[in-house]
């Protein structure tokens, strides 16, 4: 009876051990065939690197609840479409450059990936940064215009409403 008992034991231990050998097996696998898989094509976009956000007139109305019929609403859509017209006049007058930097940021992010060599990415970072200075610095001037006309229009609690609304607005736009 010992011997049967023992015999039955050994036996489900090898049965056990095989089993897990096997699913290691399966993993080491799928680890060497996920690694084959090509990397994925990163897309560079330039608004999101600015950080450049085409504001609603009618969702900063909403949000700092000041009725958009009203003459504080009619200031603030032009206040607004004025700030917006002025981007995309920026976005228009230097596109190619945009563009260029695009190409630039995405031939240098495919090549860092199939060399596995990322201080590349540093050079190009440093490159993007000294190129998009002057549009970073007259997009935060613009930005600052903005806030002082809105600050003008606006009482205390809707200004600070707007901050918010402004705040995760950009959050949302480098996402």
């Amino acid at each position: 009876m010992k011997k049967i008992i023992f015999f039955f034991l050994l036996l489900i231990s090898f049965s056990i051990n095989a089993q897990y050998e096997d699913s290691q097996r399966r993993r080491a696998l799928e680890r060497r065939q996920v690694n084959r898989q090509p990397a994925e094509k990163v897309k560079f976009k330039t608004k999101k690197y600015l950080g450049i956000v085409v504001y609603d007139a009618n969702k900063i109305a909403k949000k700092t609840k000041v009725k958009i019929k009203s003459e504080k609403g009619k200031k603030l859509k032009i206040v607004i479409s004025k700030f917006n017209k002025s981007l995309k006049e920026m976005i228009r007058l230097n596109s190619f450059t945009f563009l260029e930097m695009e190409k630039y940021a995405e031939r240098s992010q495919n090549e860092a990936q199939k060399t596995g060599d990322f201080s590349i990415m540093q050079k190009v970072q440093k490159t993007l940064n000294k190129r998009f200075k002057p549009f970073s610095d007259d997009l935060k001037e613009k930005e600052k215009n903005l806030d002082t006309s809105l600050k003008e229009l606006f009482s205390d609690k809707e200004f600070k409403k707007w901050i918010k609304y402004k705040k995760k607005a950009k959050r949302n736009a480098k996402e």
